[in-house]
């Protein structure tokens, strides 16, 4: 039994540690919210840009609305950041229920009258159903979706929205969390704890290179007030195509200030899809016989950021569909793929880049893990640590050789992972030792099976396994190595 000094050091250091992970986290939230806010766009960046000449923002005719100048700004595939609120989000919701649905009527009210908005967290509590979940339901957070034009325009909560502010800078502890998918968050009653972490970073950098998770929008959750009780008030509303209704008018003029609305920001989205065109075309002239692996690696990654504005799905087609080698149906899913998708010309060049691109894997694989096993050989001699470098990958993993039942046959096979430094998409490889099966009567009364892996094949597998199984060696050489260099103190 501790004594009681004993117990009030432990209550001591448990504080201490709570206080610690409390601060550890409010400086991960502060840096990226510092990151966050270098990239969205201000009104005084789009001023920047019209006034040193640049064709991708204009500034549009003002609309004049309950005695009020709404400034009215056009992107024409200006590259920039935003924070979209869509307003009315649940409308589809509304529709659908036929006029249910959590905080549905809150929504509806606020349409009508966005001082609502203005009401500090004192008044809206005590003028609505704060963490219920009922029609009149508020939240003490705003859901929003965090927006790069270059590679996620369309990456975006209610894109089609008719009423959506746009916040251009976050002050204090307002980021809660970002996530790459609808991050299903609860309506809040009171003031939610900051949940940023090295994930939400991950998630950022993937953003602003187009990488896109399995929703049709990302989520950024935010304090919808101060530490005052203060709302957020938004910065401009955005709308895509002069989608401008009564109610963008109204909005934008009632959160203005003496004589002037707040601007609108117009998306122009034809000019968007027109860049991003350009840029495809121009990438898949890299992707030749002749281009390096790196080359060819950075070049569809920059196929893939932009082709979801483009609005066409180059970022399948860029892929090879071969996710497994040494089955000997590798060839037959580019063949599927130029079976589907062989319509038009940037199509099937798509489809030539990601033949390229499989043909290549494999020998700079080879060429990288022998690079890696004369470091690691280096390191263990000097008795080091290894990490691995490359001024082009973030992450090459070549796992150990292990055996699986493969489509009901016993057979070898090891994993590969290539992420480039840009790249929104990990490269993964199955690499299996197709000849050599375990069961050599496999194909025994199944002459369909026997037909399709016909073409099985060994070549790749035996060509990289000695160098895999070395690397592994080395490996776990080093990691002995590390270890005892950590128990001596010794980076």
């Amino acid at each position: 039994m501790n004594s009681p000094e004993q117990n009030r050091q432990d209550s001591e250091g448990s504080k201490w540690d709570v206080l610690t992970e409390y601060a550890e986290k409010r400086e991960k939230q502060a840096e990226l919210q510092r990151r966050i806010n270098e990239k969205l766009v201000t009104i005084d960046d789009l001023e920047a840009a019209i006034a040193a000449g640049n064709p991708e923002v204009e500034r549009g005719e003002p609309i004049e609305y309950d005695g009020k100048t709404i400034p009215v700004y056009t992107l024409k595939g200006y590259p920039c950041s935003l924070i979209s609120h869509a307003v009315d989000f649940k409308m589809s919701i509304y529709k659908s229920s036929g006029g249910g649905g959590i905080g549905v009527k809150t929504m509806l009210d606020l349409l009508e009258n966005p001082s609502i908005w203005t009401q500090t967290e004192s008044e809206a509590k005590a003028a609505h159903e704060f963490g219920t979940e009922d029609g009149s339901a508020m939240s003490t957070t705003i859901s929003a979706s965090y927006v790069n034009t270059e590679g996620s325009l369309y990456y975006r909560a209610g894109y089609d929205s008719e009423i959506r502010y746009g916040f251009s800078q976050l002050e204090g502890d307002s980021v809660i969390c970002l996530r790459y998918n609808d991050n299903l968050t609860r309506v809040a009653k009171t003031r939610l704890p900051s949940e940023v972490d090295d994930d939400d970073f991950r998630v950022f950098d993937g953003i602003n290179s187009g990488k896109r998770g399995g929703s049709l929008h990302n989520e950024i959750v935010l304090q919808r007030y101060d530490e005052q009780g203060n709302p957020r008030l938004p910065d401009y509303i955005i709308t895509d195509n002069m989608y401008i209704t009564e109610t963008t008018k109204k909005h934008a003029a009632y959160f203005g200030t003496e004589g002037f609305g707040i601007p609108i920001i117009n998306i122009d989205r034809e000019s968007y899809r027109k860049k991003a065109l350009e840029i495809i075309d121009n990438k898949l002239e890299c992707i030749t016989d002749d281009a390096s692996y790196r080359e060819i690696v950075l070049a569809i990654d920059k196929i893939k950021q932009y082709s979801v504005n483009a609005g066409i799905g180059f970022w399948i087609l860029c892929d090879s569909g071969t996710g497994t080698v040494g089955t000997g149906r590798d060839a037959q899913e580019i063949s599927t793929l130029r079976h589907f998708y062989n319509n038009d010309e940037r199509s099937k060049k798509c489809i030539d880049a990601a033949e390229i691109e499989f043909k290549k894997r494999f020998e700079f694989v080879r060429e990288e893990l022998a690079r890696c096993i004369d470091e690691i050989k280096k390191a263990n001699e000097q008795r080091t640590s290894y990490k691995y470098k490359s001024d082009f990958l973030k992450r090459f993993e070549v796992g150990e050789v292990k055996k699986a039942n493969w489509d009901g046959n016993e057979m070898n096979y090891f994993d590969v992972h290539i992420v480039s430094n840009g790249c929104m998409e990990e490269i993964e490889t199955t690499v299996l030792d197709g000849k050599h099966t375990e069961d050599p009567g496999y194909y025994d009364g199944a002459p369909s099976l026997k037909e399709r892996d016909k073409n099985s094949s060994s070549d790749i597998y035996c060509a990289l396994v000695p160098l895999v199984r070395e690397y592994h060696k080395l490996m776990n050489e080093n990691q002995h190595i590390a270890y005892e260099n950590q128990l001596r103190g010794k980076s």
